[in-house]
């Protein structure tokens, strides 16, 4: 007992929360690494002076950003993606919504990086790829990476929102372990306010008694 609170429910509970946690943190692994690749495939390009592009990409982090990601889970498991399982399905809509607020913060690291950085690549006859791969990228990583370990907090708390499609993680499995014990509460105040079969016996005769005597009078 620690401030009150009691945690004897976990000697006979505690299956339903390491399940539900090995679950959470899978979906949390698989979804910021698949994100993190698309998020900075889709930030590199945006910081590139590719017009069209540039606005399709800012058009599609605008509307996936506007959207809530229930709506998008719901969208991609009964709509799009309804032969995947649950758990592919549910890593599919969290890196969709996870990889955009990425390319979002690896287009503010990169650009956070000196222009002159490139310019002085250029000037030692670096190639533009060569700039970026070996000044650019590994000063913006420093910038992106607190970012990216908030991202992944906040990641592991959207993970929750998967209970919605039925997905076993750690919210879902401790609403399975409330209703195991409500069951076994009402199973055990059905037992204690049930009457015995002796006394409903007697209740039972007693009727009959009643209503012989009613009927001779």
């Amino acid at each position: 007992m620690i401030f009150g609170m009691n945690f004897t429910f976990l000697q006979k509970y505690w299956f339903y929360y390491v399940n539900g946690a090995k679950v959470t943190l899978q979906l949390a692994f698989w979804t910021l690494i698949f994100a993190t690749i698309l998020g900075v495939f889709i930030g590199m390009i945006r910081v590139q002076n590719y017009r069209i592009i540039s606005t399709i990409i800012d058009g599609w982090i605008n509307f996936i950003r506007g959207v809530p990601v229930m709506v998008q889970i719901f969208i991609i498991y009964y709509g799009i993606a309804t032969q995947l399982p649950q758990f592919w399905a549910a890593v599919l809509s969290l890196t969709i919504n996870s990889s955009v607020y990425i390319a979002e913060h690896t287009r503010a690291g990169l650009q956070a990086v000196n222009k002159g950085q490139m310019e002085a690549a250029r000037c030692i006859g670096m190639s533009n790829l060569q700039g970026y791969w070996y000044i650019i990228i590994p000063q913006a990583i420093k910038n992106i990476l607190p970012s990216l370990v908030n991202e992944f907090i906040l990641l592991i708390k959207n993970t929750s929102i998967v209970s919605v499609i039925a997905l076993h993680e750690l919210i879902l499995n401790k609403y399975e372990y409330r209703d195991a014990e409500r069951k076994q509460e009402e199973a055990a105040t059905k037992k204690r306010v049930a009457p015995k079969p002796a006394e409903e016996g007697k209740k039972q005769e007693a009727k009959e008694k009643k209503e012989d005597s009613s009927e001779m009078k």
